[in-house]
């Protein structure tokens, strides 16, 4: 095996040079060691190399080389590791991120100019056969056989299904990504090696599809057993699948917009946090957020500072040893620059090294995360997995006063503490609008999720005179925004028992109960995207009757926390959508000021008494610009206070109203 040294093939090598390297395998030595390259890798990772020659000094690492699988994210992570090796080890030059950053967009480029020129006869294409030979697979055809086998034996129980499905589509994922010589010359295995195509799509082709959930999220009762590749020959499965093409297009007409809408005014009101101010050792008078680490926290606090031992410590890498620990966390929030628009390089973090300069820090920051959200939405179009119906989340509340069979999770019982006392539900009439149909129809004509959509009510004991001896506890029932219903044995008590009306509400006592029977039914769900919309939405735009909204809290660290939770129930590493804390804590910034009724709309600094607002208050107060967006201007241009305040703030689009 030949040797080469990695100094000569960057600093001493043309392209054409390394282009014509004798088809072999080569020993290369770098910096940092020595690696095993094919002609073929050399000639890709000389792309990267010319940062080397540009900006030298930096030591020739062996991780700066494509070494194995070619694929979008092979560029992206070699293209990372390069820019900021280099930024921190050059010492030749005016290096800057900029730079570094325009001259690997200038490799891009290269790199899809040079392979499409020189390596046209190594395209190929795939055909029907290709899906047929897959199909045909052994292990294929037992995993769907079996899969049948146990919709058979459960008669379609949706756990059981769900598994049977998962398991096939293994088997399919086993065959398409694992031995490279099993079906070597299949133009779909070749593409799913190069990692060229999406996991998802390329199994629910070979099938089964799965479960499919209607527009509103209800999940149809039967999966569609074979895959696209085989063809929907039974109506079920045609009319079911149309459904998805149904919430594609709904959700790319108002839901888009409102997301978009609602991206706006999230940037807008960020704006306010202009520019980053690089001190020295960073700002004085900094509030640091108190933080308990947890395992899946390591791309939420990548690149941010905390104290220790009163120094500014970056999280990078491997959180393990944090994990379970309280951190201070320095904080954007918690900033103490004296101009209270602008934050400082340590309590912002890594960002402030590759937010381009001249441009407007909370855009820039707010940015990232409305796009995450919006894409979201879009994205129910490209791929979606196989639904199921999503198990309903008792608080600690709820779970005192009923529980779940784990044999019959679609189903609700009373628990052994409701059970001690004389039992009182009391729910609101709008919830219960259909109740009276159970007096004139036989229950079993009826559908129990059009009687009665529940997602909350109250319970309570009474005494034995059956007035309320204490007060009434407010459980919430909901999955996917969509209450539980009342099951039909507590139909038929009521029927016999019947309940009592009062002002807007129904009491039902439950004296007579049969604990054995389930008192709700929880509905068959699927995700709902529009659901965590609004729930993002409505924290900094509350609307009626939501759950957390920011000016419920009082402190940063508790209104960070409750974001970042909203935000995990789909932004997370499952769904490959992570986020980082800085994004929570620019929107919560801007959310923050002095005292809104005393008219003091300014940002507070780090030492001052706040309160938390809504978005509204934000915008319609704290300048001209915000205010034109919503064609407010004229009210305060008219108003003594306006024009005389000083609790008047920069904008993002002052410029053009002021020239």
């Amino acid at each position: 095996m030949q040797v080469l040294q990695a100094h000569d093939l960057v600093y001493n090598s043309t392209k054409e040079q390394l282009w014509n390297l004798p088809e072999e395998t080569y020993s290369v030595i770098f910096d940092d060691g020595e690696i095993k390259l094919t002609n073929r890798q050399i000639y890709r990772s000389s792309f990267y190399w010319r940062l080397y020659k540009e900006f030298p000094g930096a030591p020739l690492l062996k991780k700066g080389c494509v070494n194995g699988k070619f694929t979008s994210s092979t560029h992206t992570a070699i293209g990372s590791l390069l820019i900021f090796h280099i930024y921190y080890n050059n010492t030749v030059g005016n290096c800057n991120i900029w730079t570094l950053a325009k001259i690997f967009y200038e490799i891009t480029n290269s790199i899809y100019n040079d392979t499409c020129r020189n390596l046209s006869e190594y395209v190929t294409s795939t055909c029907i056969y290709d899906f047929i030979e897959i199909l045909n697979e052994p292990s294929i055809l037992a995993a769907k056989e079996k899969y049948k086998e146990i919709c058979i034996e459960t008669k379609y129980a949706e756990n059981a299904v769900a598994m049977g499905i998962k398991q096939a589509h293994d088997a399919v994922s086993k065959v398409l990504y694992t031995d490279p010589d099993h079906l070597k010359y299949n133009g779909i295995k070749q593409l799913t090696m190069a990692g060229l195509v999406n996991k998802g799509q390329v199994i629910q082709l070979i099938g089964p599809r799965g479960y499919v959930h209607d527009i509103d999220s209800t999940v149809f009762p039967y999966p569609i057993d074979v895959g696209y590749a085989e063809g929907f020959t039974s109506l079920y499965d045609s009319a079911v699948e149309s459904r998805s093409a149904s919430r594609a297009s709904i959700m790319n007409t108002d839901p888009l917009e409102q997301s978009e809408y609602f991206n706006r005014e999230v940037q807008l009101a960020c704006s306010i946090i202009m520019d980053i101010v690089n001190i020295e050792g960073g700002c004085d008078n900094y509030v640091t957020v108190p933080y308990v680490v947890e395992a899946d926290d390591e791309e939420l606090l990548r690149g941010k500072f905390h104290m220790v031992d009163n120094e500014p410590v970056m999280i990078w890498g491997n959180i393990t040893p944090l994990v379970g620990k309280k951190i201070e966390l320095r904080s954007i929030t918690g900033c103490g620059c004296k101009d209270v628009q602008t934050v400082c390089t340590i309590c912002l973090g890594w960002e402030a090294l590759i937010i381009p300069p001249d441009t407007n820090l909370g855009y820039a920051l707010s940015t990232p995360l409305t796009q995450k959200i919006s894409q979201t939405i879009m994205s129910t179009k490209h791929f979606e997995g196989s639904s199921i119906s999503k198990p309903i989340e008792l608080n600690a509340i709820s779970s005192k006063w009923v529980r779940l069979d784990p044999k019959n999770t679609d189903k609700l019982f009373l628990s052994d503490y409701a059970l001690k006392g004389r039992l009182l539900l009391r729910i609101d009439a709008e919830y219960v609008k259909q109740l009276n149909q159970i007096l004139h129809i036989d229950i079993s004509e009826l559908s129990v999720d059009r009687l009665s959509r529940i997602p909350q009510l109250g319970f309570t004991h009474t005494d034995k005179e059956g007035n309320v001896s204490g007060v009434f506890d407010t459980i919430h029932l909901e999955v996917s925004g969509t209450g539980v219903h009342l099951s039909s044995h507590m139909l038929n008590y009521l029927k016999t028992n019947g309940w009592d009306s009062g002002k807007g509400y129904i009491d039902i006592k439950l004296n007579n109960w049969n604990p054995s029977h389930p008192v709700f039914i929880t509905p068959k769900k699927g995700d709902n995207i529009m659901i965590f919309f609004n729930d993002v939405r409505a924290f900094i735009k509350p609307r009626k009757k939501v759950r957390s909204k920011i000016t419920d809290f009082k402190t940063r660290a508790g209104a960070i926390y409750e974001l970042i939770n909203i935000l995990r129930t789909r932004l997370n590493k499952e769904n490959g959508q992570e986020f980082n804390i800085v994004q929570v804590e620019i929107i919560v910034r801007a959310m923050m000021m002095v005292d809104y009724k005393e008219r003091k709309y300014e940002l507070p600094n780090s030492t001052q008494d706040f309160q938390f607002v809504t978005i509204q208050q934000s915008l319609f107060t704290r300048n001209l610009a915000s205010m034109l967006a919503y064609q407010e201007q004229f009210t305060n241009i008219l108003s003594t206070h306006w024009v005389t305040s000083e609790s008047k703030t920069r904008g993002l689009l002052d410029p053009i109203l002021s020239s």
